[in-house]
């Protein structure tokens, strides 16, 4: 249903090692609350009837956690990137 309203976009992040080189971060995708803004009314009614609206908001809640992801890397990169 988010690839049919066109929710997904790339996401990247830029991590800073504690060396100050700068790694980025990408290959995922995700929903942003500008894109959710653009749905018509509509659309959101029925991704709230569906309680699909609520998984949607537990993915935003979710990328909040983004920091522990980012300091797993920074820990050991080979970790995150599968390596």
């Amino acid at each position: 249903k988010i690839k049919q309203l066109n929710l997904l976009e790339p996401l990247q992040a830029e991590v800073k090692k504690p060396s100050g080189e700068k790694v980025l971060l990408g290959d995922f995708q995700g929903v942003t609350r500008q894109r959710l803004h653009t749905l018509s009314a509509d659309s959101l009614q029925d991704l709230v009837k569906r309680d699909e609206l609520e998984l949607i908001y537990l993915h935003l809640h979710s990328l909040k956690n983004f920091d522990v992801v980012r300091d797993r890397f920074l820990e050991n990169p080979q970790v995150v990137s599968g390596a």
